[in-house]
């Protein structure tokens, strides 16, 4: 019986503790080679998973199906800090220094747009979607940012102003529970 792959598995193939490193040439000018850690991966409901690269310099995608990462140089000048997917199957991207980016089409593309967000110069960390219209946005010194029509514009939501601290992460579950991690235990909920 032969070792299940990540064609029958669903699952993106890794490396058993046993098994030799193997280096593979990823293409990318300034990468040489992914070895390595990712400092993000992020899943999307049907199985697709995006991967940052610990330096920021490329992404890694994987669908089902295939037998290996994919490596995709970064679509914009600055370092990536975060990547996910949008409720429309779509991806977005976050830069180091607050920009956001939300690629053209849905799936693994190649080509973003960066939209108007009002960061005030800090990072933006994390993005959650509610539902394909609203979002929300999280960084640092407790900047909030939320989006009405699925990530053209976004406004910042004063709520989270005067909180001492970073936001890290936005999880939705569901269309009425939502929450925003940030550091010294500070937790918000969403309430509609």
């Amino acid at each position: 019986m032969s070792p299940p792959t990540a064609a029958t598995t669903g699952r993106p193939p890794c490396r058993r503790p046993s098994q030799p490193l193997s280096t593979v040439s990823s293409g990318i000018s300034g990468a040489s080679y992914y070895t390595g850690t990712f400092n993000t991966v992020n899943r999307s409901p049907d199985g697709r998973y995006v991967a940052v690269s610990s330096r920021g310099n490329f992404y890694l995608t994987w669908e089902p199906g295939q037998l290996y990462w994919q490596p995709h140089n970064r679509a914009v000048a600055r370092r990536i800090q975060n990547m996910g997917w949008r409720a429309d199957g779509g991806l977005w991207l976050l830069v180091r220094g607050g920009g956001l980016f939300l690629s053209k089409g849905t799936g693994i593309v190649e080509d973003f747009e960066e939209a108007s967000v009002q960061s005030r110069g800090f990072g933006i960390l994390d993005v959650g979607y509610r539902s394909k219209d609203e979002a929300w946005a999280a960084g640092g010194s407790g900047v909030l940012l939320k989006t009405k029509n699925g990530g053209k514009s976004w406004v910042r939501d004063k709520a989270a102003d005067n909180i001492p601290g970073n936001l890290y992460s936005v999880k939705f579950i569901g269309d009425n529970q939502g929450f925003v991690l940030g550091n010294d235990g500070v937790l918000l909920r969403y309430v509609g």
